[in-house]
Formats: C-alpha cells, sequence, structure tokens
C-alpha cells in the first residue's frame, strides 16, 4: 500500500496566483520528496471522486500518513483544515513563505520556510525529506507526552541499548536547523 501525503493550500482558481503558489511548492518541493519516499501526493482539486469535495478533504484529512499545510496568507479554508489535523494528533508539517504572517495560535508551531523567488530547492527538498523522515520514525505511545519529549526519550533509550549515539546528533543537527534547540 502506497502512504499518502495531503497537500492543503490555497488554491484559488486556475491561472490565479494563489495556483500558481500551490502548484510551484507541489511541483518543486513536495513531489520530488515524496516520490523520493515512496508517497503518493494529493490535493483537493486534483483528486478524482464522485464526492463533493468537502468530503473529500475531510476523507483526506483523516486517512493521509501525513498532511502539509501551507499557511500563507491565513487562508480560512486552510486553517480549518489545519485545526482539524490537529485536532486529529496526527502528522502535520506546517510550511509557509514566512512566519511574520502566522496568525497568533499557530505562531508557536515549527514552520518549514519556503522562497518563491531565487529558491533553494535543493535545500527545500532536503528540509522537508528530513521532516518527513522524523514523522515516519515515529510512533507514539502516549498522549500524555509532547511529540518532542517522546522522540527524545524514544532515541535516548534506543541509544544506550544499542550504544550508537548517531541518530541522537542527527536529530540534534535536525532540530538545530529547524529552531527546535530554542
Amino acid at each position: 500500500m502506497t502512504k499518502k501525503i495531503f497537500f492543503v493550500s490555497p488554491i484559488g482558481s486556475e491561472g490565479s496566483a494563489e495556483r500558481r503558489t500551490s502548484d510551484f511548492v507541489l511541483k518543486s518541493i513536495i513531489k520530488p520528496v515524496s516520490e523520493r519516499l515512496d508517497y503518493e501526493t494529493l490535493r483537493s482539486d486534483l483528486i478524482n471522486s464522485t464526492n463533493t469535495i468537502d468530503q473529500d478533504i475531510i476523507n483526506q484529512l483523516n486517512s493521509a500518513d501525513l498532511v502539509i499545510a501551507d499557511v500563507t496568507g491565513t487562508n480560512a479554508n486552510v486553517m480549518f483544515e489545519l485545526g482539524y489535523r490537529f485536532s486529529l494528533k496526527s502528522p502535520l508539517i506546517v510550511i509557509a513563505q514566512s512566519v511574520a504572517e502566522l496568525p497568533f495560535d499557530i505562531h508557536n508551531l515549527r514552520v518549514m520556510i519556503y522562497e518563491k523567488e531565487l529558491p533553494d530547492l535543493e535545500k527545500m527538498q532536503s528540509q522537508l525529506e528530513q521532516m518527513i523522515k522524523v514523522f515516519e520514525n515515529f510512533k507514539p505511545e502516549s498522549e500524555s507526552k509532547n511529540l518532542g519529549e517522546e522522540m527524545g526519550e524514544k532515541m535516548a533509550l534506543d541509544a544506550i541499548s544499542s550504544g550508537d549515539f548517531s541518530k541522537i546528533k542527527e536529530f540534534a543537527e535536525l532540530a538545530k536547523t529547524f529552531g527546535l534547540d530554542k
């Protein structure tokens, strides 16, 4: 069974600035990574279905292995879908063009920043791939701890039992990349 990423973003009408941005992010950043990691990537306008669009979106938010949400422009639909997925406590990656425009309620989330003008696609793809791999390697054991605490404990126990501390070093480097060390 193929793993699935559902990409949530402002889409706009065909030819609009929103659609061009969403297409750029999907084709230039997400799809190259998802294909390397054997994921199928879907966006609501690309789903072939007889359901209503709303029902397809809810189905994808419930069933996708990972949701990537572009909160650029704080689109109301994207914010609703982000909140819905967040409430499921399921894997979610938030991306945006700038953290400066994030609403207060999500300002504390880790956000991968992407650039449209002169983008370093290789760097952005590498960051996204690292984030996806973190989720792939994480299996929650309890809801009482936050994701970072539980991942840290699991890595520490694995390192102690195996004697291999390289994963902790990789995680620390990844944490610095995304500002998790502050």
